[in-house]
């Protein structure tokens, strides 16, 4: 086999030559995939429906003839890899049934309209569920008044367990008025029959359908409301069957055709109006963003290079903040190749447009789109090969460009551990709290150290004297080889009066226990901490001083002695003082989240000289409002503050926010948003700073699944969005972002709900921020590609050095000579 490699690669580098002179592919977004299936024929129609759920794609091919002439297939496929996992063929499969028309996938099953098919007669119509995860067929769903022509299974949407099910040809309220259905997925049983309040012939009511959330969005894009075909969307209620509101744009005229395409999710409806000619020109098309709860238009979107009769908007997918637009007949890979645009739902602004790498004249791609955490793909169901209209679908990544470098877990993790709860980084060793270990008990607590860069553990911390319910690690710092734990509910002072530890993080050794002076029942002691330069600041948010949990700090040396205790000058009763802590050259940053400065529960942040124990400064954000929480994290580094504000509002109920302070003047230097914030995403829970690097956790983040959190980077010293972070296997419910660290560009947070070892034991990732290599292919580091190269890679791949492995997949294949010669190609900037 190697024999056969070093042929390969030696005749790859012949070739060399010639690559060299071809152009190197640049797109906004990577095309990762394109998918085409084993049995692909001429008018299948590959292409013409797509969605995506949990990593597997599902392609429809309404006019592929497996069953019979015009029975239609879907295929579905690995997005990752682009693997076919399963050709899906309905059991009673007929000629012209144009299986595939419709698909909808979620929760391991893929739904399947077959608008074609003759249970109730002629194009009566019907749909078919089948096991993502097998590719068998589970049931047909079939209405209760099914008719001739009523073409059931026009649109299919799924989600929460419901299947809505769109029969445009249906009569109930003229000819062609059109309808829909739910279903209980679970058992095939429908739910409702939904018809619009005013319903007419000739509205296709049902030609597209969306849920989510408990809300079904129906297209009706021949309604003549804002003139003939101009179009509507109705909203209904999942549990009652009853109409909600009915969509109409600000702008609707006739032939809009608006409602052709809908998609919806997070309370955000997408809907095309591919006719629209108010904008780009006639018939470049539109899409319009409504508020599902009030029914109210958010926004028009409009493609920056849009043109005449290019139909932007034929189709829409909307997930985690993010909108795409197919436009069949755009030109830019010849005429009617197609394309597709990326939006940010919250500013409406264009992200990137979307192109195939081999796109040709009447591909019409981006006819279908489904997007899923990043993933993005879209159908071009007249595509060519040399001969004939085949078909083919694309897979594109949007995911962040800062790359997952580790996941780690603790060697000994177990259910409810909540390993990564609490996080710190120094000098290349990741310290991680799992507050809720069993070790010296139920809840003990333990803390794990590990190598930043290989991800293999240390050591694992233990407090001497643990016992149950201390939730040792319920904090955690590290700074020059000392490792600071708190234990917020040990009882050495009575109940929760909290404490916290020392130890060498080097050997693990534990060199001494942290109590304060008056500790007292129920000040939890511990439930912050920091470390720098030997002095060690200690959070005890229920301490009573300034009134019942009016809360405080205590300082203390490395030999354990407690030098300074720390109030605020103006504390009061259930302020929180020392619900989070930071210490950096000198100054102490004291969290203060129920603070009433700017309303009930606003939150303020204090700095402190830590030499002196004396209060310098208080923090108080420009726009502070009741129930923010300011001050719920905080990290200090080279003299700014980051302070988050996971109640704040501004991009919806409990969305969050993190603001930058100069510590030396206290002047708010800016305010940090996520690119995609949300309701009740907690932005701002969990904040890092270190070499003019933000990092800011946001843990209810639902980009991967709901909670399953998320990541931002920013720029220090102009509050600049970097980049959003994402675990490589992000799920429902991990809380990734719950605890956040930085140091020297290695970002560490913690999903303390991840499942790895058991429900909620917990796990960390880690990413590097340091750039790639401007030139990987210069092996030789002379800033020149040549032979010398060639011949540097030749030797380490016939050695087995992973220094040859360009793909990153921990293996030397073909892969690797191929990622070499475009890295080659590509030559040096």
């Amino acid at each position: 086999m190697l024999q056969t490699t070093r042929s390969f690669l030696t005749q790859s580098m012949i070739a060399l030559s010639t690559l060299l002179a071809l152009p190197a592919a640049s797109q906004t977004l990577n095309e990762s995939n394109k998918l085409t299936p084993f049995d692909s024929a001429a008018g299948d129609r590959f292409g013409r429906s797509i969605a995506i759920d949990n990593g597997v794609v599902a392609v429809g091919a309404y006019q592929n003839d497996s069953k019979s002439n015009g029975s239609g297939s879907v295929y579905l496929f690995d997005a990752s890899s682009g693997a076919q996992l399963f050709e899906l063929l309905q059991s009673d499969g007929a000629a012209n049934d144009r299986f595939g028309r419709s698909i909808a996938m979620a929760d391991g099953i893929v739904v399947v309209g077959a608008s074609g098919h003759e249970d109730n007669g002629s194009r009566s119509g019907s749909a078919y569920l089948f096991d993502v995860s097998t590719g068998a067929q589970i049931a047909e769903l079939l209405p209760n008044d099914g008719e001739a022509s009523d073409s059931f299974g026009t649109s299919i949407a799924i989600d929460n367990g419901i299947i809505a099910v769109g029969a445009a040809g249906d009569d109930d309220n003229g000819d062609l008025s059109g309808s829909a259905y739910l279903f209980d997925a679970s058992t095939g049983a429908q739910l409702f029959k939904l018809l619009p309040n005013d319903g007419a012939e000739m509205d296709y009511f049902g030609f597209s359908i969306a849920i989510d959330n408990g809300i079904v969005a129906v297209g009706a894009s021949w309604d003549d409301d804002n003139g003939t075909d101009s179009g509507s969307v109705y909203l209904f209620d999942v549990s009652t069957g009853v109409q909600i509101a009915k969509l109409l744009p600000n702008d609707g005229e006739m032939e809009d055709y608006f409602g052709r395409s809908i998609a919806i999710s997070n309370g955000v409806i997408a809907v095309g109006a591919p006719f629209d000619s108010n904008g780009n020109g006639d018939q470049s098309g539109s899409v319009y963003l409504f508020d599902a709860s009030t029914g109210g238009q958010i926004d028009k979107l409009l493609a920056t290079d849009g043109e005449t009769s290019v139909l932007f908007g034929v189709s829409v997918a909307i997930d985690s903040g993010i909108v795409a637009a197919g436009v069949i007949f755009d030109n830019d890979n010849g005429f009617s190749s197609g394309s597709a645009y990326i939006f940010d739902v919250f500013t409406g602004n264009q992200i990137a447009k979307l192109l195939s790498s081999d796109g040709q004249s009447d591909d019409r791609f981006g006819n279908a789109i489904a997007i899923e955490n990043g993933v993005i793909a879209a159908g071009a169901p007249f595509s060519f090969d040399a001969v004939s209209s085949l078909g083919s679908a694309y897979i594109f990544d949007s995911r962040p460009a800062i790359a997952e470098s580790l996941k780690i877990t603790a060697s000994d993790g177990e259910l409810n551990d909540l390993f990564g709860n609490s996080i710190a980084i120094d000098n290349a060793t990741i310290a991680v709290g799992a507050s809720n270990d069993n070790d010296n008990g139920d809840n003990s607590g333990s803390a794990y150290l590990f190598d930043a860069f290989t991800g293999g553990e240390l050591v694992k911390l233990l407090a001497s004297d643990g016992a149950a319910n201390d939730l040792f690690g319920r904090s955690i710092a590290i700074d020059n080889a000392i490792v600071a734990v708190g234990a917020s509910g040990d009882d050495d002072n009575g109940n929760n009066s909290g404490s916290a530890y020392l130890f060498d993080a080097s050997n693990g050794g534990e060199l001494v226990k942290l109590l304060p002076s008056d500790g007292a029942q129920g000040d939890q002691f511990g439930i912050s901490i920091a470390i720098d330069s030997g002095v060690a600041a200690v959070g005890a948010w229920r301490d009573d001083d300034n009134g019942s949990n009016s809360g405080s700090v205590y300082l203390f040396d490395a030999s354990g002695t407690q030098l300074f205790k720390l109030f605020p000058s103006d504390g009061s009763p259930n302020d929180s003082f020392g619900t989070s802590v930071a210490i950096d050259n000198g100054v102490v940053a004291v969290g203060n989240i129920f603070d009433d400065d700017n309303g009930i529960d606003s939150g303020s942040v204090y700095l402190f000289d830590a030499f002196t124990g004396t209060e310098i400064t208080k923090l108080l954000p420009s726009d502070g409002a009741p129930g923010d929480q300011f001050g719920i994290s905080i990290a200090i580094n080279n003299g700014i503050v980051v302070v988050g504000a996971h109640r704040n509002d501004d991009n919806g109920t409990d969305s969050g926010s993190a603001y930058l302070f100069d510590a030396s003047t206290g002047n708010q230097i800016a305010k940090l948003l996520p690119s995609a914030g949300s309701d009740l995403d907690l932005f701002g829970f969990s904040v890092a700073i270190d070499n003019g690097l933000v990092a800011v956790g946001e843990y209810h983040d639902s980009f991967q699944g709901t909670d399953s959190g998320s990541a931002y980077l920013f720029d220090a010293s102009t509050g600049t969005y970097i980049d959003k972070l994402l675990p490589s296997d992000g799920a429902v419910g991990d809380q990734f972002g719950y605890s956040i660290a930085i140091s020297n560009g290695i970002v560490a947070a913690g999903a303390w709900h991840d499942q790895d070892n058991g429900n909620n034991s917990g796990s960390i990732y880690v990413f590097d921020t340091a750039p790639a290599p401007t030139c990987p292919a210069d092996l030789t580091a002379d800033g020149q590609l040549d032979f010398f190269d060639i011949s540097a890679f030749l030797t380490l791949f016939s050695s087995g050095d992973l220094a040859a492995d360009f793909t990153n997949d921990a293996q030397l294949d073909f892969f690797d000579i191929s990622a070499f010669l475009t890295a080659f190609s590509a030559g040096c900037p």
